[in-house]
């Protein structure tokens, strides 16, 4: 017959020396790693599913983590909408609906129609309200590069994204066309 040896210590159960903190290169890495994996669904689902989001240590980390959204610290972030996930995490009712399968697919979509629709929507808002004159401005059929103090301007159309180049009359311009497997260069 089997026995099992209940005096067995268990991994986790093993108290090691007095943990040492990390240095400050590594602490930042280690924050920053851990922020991006905040815009993650599948992560956040994992920490509900795990009770992370119900521990109040766990909670005033989230809430120490903030200073990642001041600009010094924000341009080390390859995924900003972490920060958006880090303020989410600050409400109650995400944290609860998190757990459920169905937010964590929903979360999923809103982040892919951001990723795809960001840039159009930036640009629309850009024409309504441009920024003080520059060299290269952004006008409603694309981009327009002023050479010569005399804009290129590409036509608006839904397929095609214009880029101008040449001697400011826009006679020279390369168009690429968005179709599918890649991007095709004509010239006109």
């Amino acid at each position: 017959m089997c026995s099992m040896d209940n005096s067995r210590t268990l991994p986790w159960q093993i108290h090691h020396h007095r943990y040492e903190l990390p240095d400050d290169e590594t602490r930042f890495t280690l924050e920053l790693e851990f922020v991006q994996c905040l815009a993650n669904a599948d992560y956040l689902h994992w920490l509900a599913l795990n009770r992370y989001l119900e521990d109040p240590a766990f909670l005033a980390f989230l809430r120490y983590l903030h200073y990642w959204r001041q600009p010094k610290y924000a341009r080390f972030l390859v995924y900003p909408q972490a920060l958006a996930m880090l303020e989410l995490l600050g409400r109650a009712e995400v944290r609860r609906e998190l757990g459920r399968g169905q937010y964590k697919e929903f979360l999923r979509e809103q982040q892919l129609l951001h990723w795809r629709f960001y840039f159009n929507n930036r640009q629309r808002r850009l024409v309504a309200n441009p920024p003080e004159a520059s060299k290269e401005t952004l006008k409603a059929g694309g981009w327009t590069t002023v050479l010569n103090e005399r804009p290129v301007q590409a036509e608006p159309e839904a397929e095609q994204l214009k880029l101008g180049f040449g001697n400011g009359e826009g006679r020279d311009v390369t168009e690429v066309k968005l179709v599918e497997g890649g991007m095709q260069n004509t010239r006109t």
